[in-house]
């Protein structure tokens, strides 16, 4: 494999996680109320969790796409805030395409037409930052290691917050 598509690969890895930990800190702890408060529009908590897996396969997708255009836009070496400005415009766009396509055909809360865009860009912009931090400097797979060990920080401080403070009710 090429050199240019390593990069490329340990990019996407990383972008991936880090959209994976920001959407489970969104879903999971900053908006556990709002999925209360709109439960009646969703599958049941144990029929989320079995589905779990769709949406990382979908964060994966997506974030390797965010990666190849990234590169093919801005370079090889994007600057970390390029990344997140690109996440940033390209998960504002996607995130609300997606929600106005889901809207259209599943009966969701229109609150989703705020939160979804929302917690798109949020990670995507993640997404984008660590797509081009990872690209932007040599010894890219310690950075992906490094991004990992963050992420996975975040996740069990995401857990705990999750168990352990008091979560206030909508409505």
């Amino acid at each position: 494999m090429s050199e240019r598509k390593q990069a490329v690969v340990a990019a996407a890895m990383g972008a991936s996680w880090t959209y994976i930990v920001l959407d489970f800190l969104l879903h999971a702890v900053v908006l556990a109320p709002w999925w209360r408060a709109t439960q009646e529009f969703w599958l049941s908590p144990f029929e989320l969790a079995k589905r779990i897996p769709f949406a990382y396969g979908a964060f994966v997708i997506y974030c390797a796409s965010l990666t190849v255009l990234l590169t093919a836009v801005r370079g090889e070496q994007p600057p970390v805030l390029t990344g997140l400005r690109f996440g940033v415009f390209v998960g504002i766009v996607f995130g609300v395409a997606s929600a106005l396509g889901a809207y259209s055909v599943v009966q969701m809360p229109i609150s989703f037409l705020l939160v979804g865009p929302a917690s798109t860009a949020i990670g995507s912009a993640g997404a984008g930052a660590s797509a081009a931090w990872i690209l932007s400097g040599s010894r890219r797979w310690l950075r992906v290691g490094l991004v990992f060990v963050a992420g996975l920080a975040f996740f069990v401080l995401g857990v705990i917050a999750q168990n352990a403070l008091p979560i206030p009710r909508m409505g």
